[in-house]
């Protein structure tokens, strides 16, 4: 797959202000491999702490268009209760499954943990 110019994506995938490029296929006429246009997908999910003990979650992303092995970029939002993660690409990487482990919150306060993870991947 060719890929005209450069992509930079933060970690935070902070893209305001981007400004699509112009393509050279004229209008009407089907894009070849190096024109198709790359998509930016997101989703977060929120894992939930507990006490007593540690709790585990998991979640599944993808629509089902290939998504670009090693452009998952997983951020915590706010509060960072956990003690992993992980982002792994399935299904003929067509899929992403999370999975977290979350420390346990207390007695008074069970889900002083909770974490929020926002992903963020590209599909072609």
């Amino acid at each position: 797959m060719k890929i005209r110019g450069a992509m930079a994506l933060s970690t935070s995938l902070a893209l305001a202000g981007c400004m699509a490029q112009e393509s050279d296929v004229p209008p009407g006429e089907p894009a070849g491999e190096a024109e198709q246009a790359l998509d930016i997908a997101t989703g977060d999910v929120i894992c939930n702490s507990g006490w007593p003990g540690t709790r585990g979650c998991s979640a599944r992303f993808g629509d089902g268009r290939e998504i670009l092995p090693g452009s998952i970029k997983v951020n915590v939002v706010g509060h960072n209760g956990a003690i992993s993660w992980s982002a792994e690409l399935v299904d003929n990487n067509r899929a992403i499954n999370f999975t977290a482990s979350i420390r346990e919150g207390n007695a008074f306060g069970p889900g002083d943990n909770t974490t929020r993870f926002a992903l963020a991947w590209i599909t072609l």
